[in-house]
């Protein structure tokens, strides 16, 4: 499994990407792409995933009516904070060819500084399609996905000679100070139009011509890929495991899943990270509409749909914050999972997380029959939680959910630190769920 999580999060930099390595690896264990704006046909026992943006939801068709033995949902989000580059405002200044960005989420900004930067994204790009087409979708713009090779942009801080103070506490401003560096101006194809040059680099990349390209969404991301650390190698080092670690565990699980009574379902959800109200994102119709759906495919009715509802249950499986050494006062000592002490149940008085009682007994035990140890996780008192899919999940659909994840360091921060254990742990506990 350690080749396989590795080689996901390697492939994953943005998350348009993670949504396509999702299909991919999901298309070769036999799940079958269907068109949200057709007719679906579904039968017990196959497999189907459909996709809306940078989100995609799998499902192993259950060999009993879904009012009977109702859906085993897990559910994780493909986005992570990061930094957007507002290439269209590159320009040439200071000698340098610089863009500035914008903040997507709420990362840990002084992380993404001084360090090796590349960019990757996705270009939308006008159709290709003959006038005679019949097939409608091949006349709208496709997104490509791309990404650099080698690192092509920093941001650098400024020196200390220069902010004396920067040791005692430094608030970047997200729009003055975070300007990347892309090269020496003049360096580029385009001397007079720095934007171009940004263009053209990108487009060649992703095998299109620039002046196809009718939108770039660009990213900038991390150089370095994933690495196990640690004296014995038991920790595991990379950027956007939260949440590539839960997409990884839901997705791997479903794959090496085989049809029950009940229907397995995987659901990978965009914009966790800016509030999950999209289109696409968990608090939308997505999930609720695809649960009808297949209801529907076999029995209409609206009693079958709430039936199913109710014989239904959701895990949402993001990343918990672990007891830092460092930071001992942040946690309560009795509810503070640690890296490598198995996965973790989150819960919380004002439902930012959305476990109930009964899903918890289920996830202890699925954890105890798989070998493994559970953990809690309650924050302080004096201390807001971060929220999940979960919340939104629950209440679009109605079905009872739990929150819980891998423990992880530097949550936010451009790499961030868990345990490998814990990511086959809890890889362990969702194929029991699944099965």
């Amino acid at each position: 499994m350690k080749q396989a999580l590795f080689g996901f999060l390697d492939a994953t930099p943005t998350a348009l990407h993670t949504a396509c390595e999702l299909v991919r690896v999901l298309s070769e264990h036999g799940f079958r792409r269907l068109d949200e704006r057709e007719r679906w046909d579904v039968r017990s026992g196959e497999r189907y995933l459909l996709v809306r943006g940078a989100s995609v939801v799998a499902w192993i068709q259950g060999q009993r009516a879904a009012a009977e033995a109702g859906f085993r949902i897990a559910v994780a989000h493909t986005d992570s904070p990061g930094l957007k580059l507002k290439h269209s405002a590159a320009r040439n200044q200071d000698g340098y060819l610089v863009a500035p960005v914008e903040v997507y989420g709420s990362p840990i900004v002084s992380t993404w500084l001084d360090r090796d930067l590349t960019i990757a994204g996705s270009l939308t790009v006008a159709p290709q399609a003959a006038p005679q087409a019949r097939d409608r979708a091949a006349l709208r713009p496709a997104a490509v996905p791309f990404r650099l090779s080698g690192a092509c942009a920093v941001i650098p801080n400024l020196a200390i000679h220069l902010n004396r103070t920067i040791n005692d506490g430094f608030a970047y401003n997200m729009h003055d100070h975070l300007h990347a560096i892309l090269g020496i101006a003049g360096n580029g194809e385009s001397q007079s139009e720095p934007s171009m040059t940004v263009l053209q680099a990108v487009a060649g990349c992703a095998g299109v011509e620039a002046d196809q390209v009718l939108l770039a969404e660009l990213y900038l991301c991390d150089t370095q890929p994933a690495a196990l650390t640690g004296l014995s190698g038991e920790l595991l080092s990379a950027s956007r495991l939260d949440n590539r670690a839960g997409c990884f565990t839901v997705c791997d699980a479903l794959c090496n899943s085989g049809a029950g009574d009940a229907t397995a379902m995987g659901v990978f959800f965009d914009h966790e990270e800016i509030g999950s109200r999209s289109w696409a994102g968990a608090d939308s119709v997505l999930l609720r509409h695809a649960i009808e759906r297949i209801v529907g495919a076999t029995d209409g009715s609206t009693e079958a749909r709430y039936r199913a509802a109710a014989a239904s249950c959701i895990i949402s499986n993001d990343a918990a914050n672990a007891l830092h050494p460092s930071y001992r006062d942040k946690h309560d000592r009795a509810y503070a999972p640690i890296l490598g002490g198995g996965p973790v149940l989150k819960s919380d008085a004002n439902q930012r997380y959305a476990t109930v009682p009964e899903l918890s007994a289920l996830f202890a035990q699925l954890c105890r029959e798989s070998g493994c140890t559970m953990q809690q996780l309650v924050s302080r008192a004096d201390m807001r939680p971060g929220s999940t899919v979960g919340p939104f999940s629950a209440a679009q659909t109605g079905i009872a959910a739990i929150d819980v994840g891998i423990p992880l360091l530097a949550m936010h921060s451009m790499r961030e630190t868990a345990a490998l254990t814990d990511v086959t742990a809890l890889r362990d506990v969702l194929l029991r769920y699944f099965r």
